[in-house]
């Protein structure tokens, strides 16, 4: 199979859905408790994160939103996000950073999409580029590339091993394990969990009710 061949099947194959909030949890958690413990406990030091199957980029943009709402200044001096993804399709309407009616009107509320997005004409908004700078994409594929040792502080792996077979699933998280610190944590897909997996990891509830 050529390079070209194996793309078009990754990117026809790949689910990319995606929207702005999906399901809050993770993002108010990351806001009110993850970010600001991790702040605490090590001032001064860079909080690494890792949106590992990033889509077209609303992932990593509510990551920030989620901060900047209460670190308005937030910089590459505070955070490391990574956004990486298997779709070459996908992850060129991430870079780009740009988004049709469609795109900002599922979860995205409407002063966010004013205060972080310009307007290029009547259904396409473009993130503002000081924020955008602040994410880093790349293609990875998490079942073959290379993963970081002990790199991140969080890491979000959300509605990906829901796709994976046992086999896939377990090799998935012994890297996505590898890549995280000692006291670093895993955030999945609100249908996903750690059963009939090889992983041991505490859980830690990240409801809002």
């Amino acid at each position: 199979m050529t390079a070209s061949m194996e793309k078009v099947l990754i990117d026809i194959c790949t689910n990319n859905e995606t929207y702005f909030f999906r399901d809050d949890n993770p993002f108010i958690a990351l806001k009110e408790k993850l970010y600001p413990e991790f702040k605490k406990a090590n001032p001064g030091k860079q909080f690494k994160i890792w949106s590992c199957a990033c889509s077209t980029g609303q992932e990593p943009l509510t990551i920030l939103f989620s901060l900047l709402e209460s670190n308005p200044s937030l910089s590459t001096s505070d955070i490391m996000l990574h956004a990486s993804d298997i779709s070459s399709e996908a992850l060129t309407k991430a870079k780009e950073g740009v988004y049709n009616g469609l795109d900002v009107q599922r979860g995205l509320p409407i002063m966010l999409l004013m205060k972080n997005f310009e307007s290029l004409d009547d259904n396409h908004w473009k993130i503002k580029k000081h924020i955008h700078d602040l994410i880093e994409f790349k293609q990875f594929n998490l079942l073959h590339d290379y993963f970081p040792a002990k790199m991140y502080d969080l890491i979000y792996c959300r509605n990906v091993l829901i796709y994976q077979d046992k086999e896939n699933k377990n090799a998935i998280l012994q890297n996505i394990l590898k890549a995280l610190k000692p006291d670093g944590h895993l955030i999945m897909g609100a249908g996903e969990s750690l059963i009939g997996s090889d992983i041991k990891m505490s859980q830690l509830s990240i409801s809002n009710t």
